[in-house]
């Protein structure tokens, strides 16, 4: 007959809501906790932890149980039961177990003295006993082909094996140790010990020495590795794995320089180290901001110190003329270069695709204010000097068919070479030129004497404006304003 738990009278009746079931859950924090409890069956029991009521899920809601009330008082002892079947028992003694006398039927029994069980006894019988050692053999000398009779053991000795005999017999516990102190035993492949000094161990230090390379196998059949030993400079430490648990390995393909990537190992194909050349190559990305592929940057702090922020040092025993210490380029195009005797060289874009030995070519931005440079040659500008001390001069050289031009836009004032010993003036084109020469006053020239016969000039206060007339002793009246040309004949100045 089915239940139903009446709440009015807090116990289960017919009258309640039907519960064919309870199923006491466990504790939840409050009512709240129970009430938002999804998906309850009918029957389910939870008690509110803060009040220790108990609440059923009737299907539609939770209906108190109330809390559990104070215990009764103990009930009367009832009667005493009929006695049960005797269980087995483990007995145990010195020498076999006798039949229909020791124990009962269901008992065990072990030998002590020959180690081994019995049982269980049935209908008075204990059977046949198993041994508790291996073999049956109680003793060392129990075992059938171990010999401790004809030889007995003395202090210290083990067992080895006779195989004359086939049997174990007392004698050394092994061969001598090989080799020197620390140095390491292992089989020499005919059954003896072998050692070396490439293979040692000092048990003080607990330091394992090996001298060549250490392989390293999973034991599986799997990868190995090899920790490498070459031939070093001086004593090092390599501890792994480091304090992040981290054992760093090599990175990329042959050549590769190695760097910190975020705590492991790595290595980039445009960065390489060629051991043979002793090259180094660094290939730079395809950046969309500043990155210089070198920055470099140094910090000079002594007055009494010559610095050198940046040096290559070439050892040149044989190269062609045109090698470079420096070659700058722009899409595999040379835009600058210093070759191996200093000359700093550019190309002309316009007029060469290649740059041919000891030629330098220079061009600007615009082509309006150019300078060009034309093979060393035959230059058409050429800066010469042999500078070595304060007072030695700069020689400006400019050869047949060049020019020094002036002018805001394209040049509108050239000088040229016209022949030999004849310079020329043009604006620029076809078109004449002029120079212009400040008229300064007679008192103001400067000795004839000094300047040499041909120094030409202009006075605009002249005495006299005859040619060829001194013009310090000259005679007629011109006006205060007199401009004249003059030319010194290495004594005096004269009008002309």
């Amino acid at each position: 007959m089915a239940y139903k738990f009446n709440p009015f009278i807090g116990k289960l009746d017919n009258t309640g809501p039907e519960v064919t079931a309870l199923n006491t859950l466990g504790v939840k924090a409050d009512l709240a906790t129970i009430q938002a409890i999804v998906g309850p069956s009918v029957g389910d029991v939870w008690q509110a932890d803060d009040t220790d009521i108990f609440y059923l899920w009737d299907g539609s809601s939770w209906v108190s149980l109330g809390t559990l009330g104070t215990p009764g008082p103990t009930g009367a002892t009832g009667a005493t039961g009929a006695d049960g079947t005797d269980g087995s028992t483990i007995l145990s003694g010195s020498g076999a177990p006798v039949d229909n006398v020791t124990g009962s039927d269901g008992d065990f029994y072990i030998d002590t003295a020959a180690h081994t069980i019995y049982g269980p006894r049935t209908a008075g019988a204990w059977g046949v006993g198993t041994s508790l050692v291996a073999g049956g053999a109680t003793t060392l000398g129990g075992l059938t082909d171990v010999d401790l009779t004809t030889s007995p053991p003395t202090n210290g000795e083990a067992l080895v094996y006779d195989s004359v005999n086939s049997e174990w017999v007392p004698g050394s516990a092994g061969a001598t140790a090989a080799g020197s102190a620390n140095q390491i035993q292992y089989n020499d492949g005919a059954g003896g010990l072998a050692a070396s000094a490439d293979l040692t161990w000092d048990n003080t230090a607990k330091e394992l020495g090996v001298t060549g390379d250490l392989n390293l196998d999973d034991g599986v059949g799997g990868n190995t590795t090899t920790i490498q030993a070459v031939t070093p400079t001086q004593d090092r430490t390599i501890s792994f794995p480091d304090a992040t648990g981290t054992v760093a390995l090599v990175n990329g393909a042959n050549g590769t320089i190695q760097y910190n990537d975020a705590g492991t190992n790595a290595g980039d194909s445009g960065l390489l180290y060629d051991a043979t050349s002793g090259s180094l190559s660094v290939g730079g990305k395809t950046v969309t901001t500043d990155a210089p592929v070198i920055n470099l940057s140094q910090t000079w702090n002594n007055a009494a110190t010559t610095f050198t922020g940046l040096k290559l040092n070439v050892t040149d025993t044989a190269s062609l003329a045109d090698s470079n210490l420096l070659d700058l380029q722009v899409g595999g195009s040379v835009k600058a270069r210093i070759n191996t005797d200093g000359t700093i060289l550019s190309p002309d874009v316009t007029n060469r695709t290649a740059i041919s030995p000891y030629n330098a070519y220079g061009y600007g931005v615009d082509g309006s204010t150019n300078v060009i440079f034309a093979p060393v040659s035959q230059p058409t500008l050429k800066l010469k000097t042999t500078l070595t001390s304060s007072t030695d001069n700069l020689t400006l050289d400019c050869r047949s068919g060049g020019s020094i031009g002036f002018g805001d836009a394209l040049p509108d004032l050239l000088i040229l070479r016209e022949a030999a010993g004849v310079l020329k003036v043009t604006d620029g084109s076809t078109g004449t030129g002029y120079i212009k020469q400040v008229p300064v006053l007679t008192a103001n020239l400067p000795n004839a004497a000094t300047v040499g016969a041909g120094t030409r000039g202009f006075v605009s206060d002249a005495g006299t404006i005859a040619f060829n007339t001194d013009i310090g002793t000259g005679t007629g009246t011109p006006s205060a304003n007199t401009t004249i040309p003059v030319f010194s004949d290495g004594s005096v100045w004269k009008a002309g």
